[in-house]
C-alpha cells in the first residue's frame, strides 16, 4: 500500500486540486519534516528564526478547530 491509499480514509481533498498536486503532497520523498505545529501566537517567531536559518519555511495552514482526525486540503 502506498502513502496515498494509507491516507485515503483521512484526507479531504478540494476538488480543485489536481491528482499530480495530491500525488506530490502524498509522496514520501518529499514529506520529511514537512509540518511543525505551534500556537500561532509563535508561528511568526518560529518563521523567523527558521528563515534566519536559511530555510525556506513558510506558513501552510492553520488549525481552526477541534477535528475528527481527517486532513482537509483546499487550495
Amino acid at each position: 500500500m502506498n502513502n496515498q491509499e494509507y491516507f485515503a480514509s483521512h484526507t479531504d481533498w478540494a476538488e480543485e486540486i489536481s491528482d499530480i498536486d495530491q500525488l506530490l503532497l502524498n509522496d514520501a520523498q518529499t514529506s520529511g519534516g514537512l509540518l511543525i505545529a505551534v500556537p500561532e501566537s509563535e508561528a511568526a517567531q518560529l518563521l523567523a528564526t527558521l528563515k534566519t536559518n536559511h530555510s525556506d519555511a513558510a506558513i501552510v495552514g492553520r488549525i481552526t478547530e477541534k477535528g475528527t482526525g481527517r486532513v482537509k486540503v483546499e487550495k
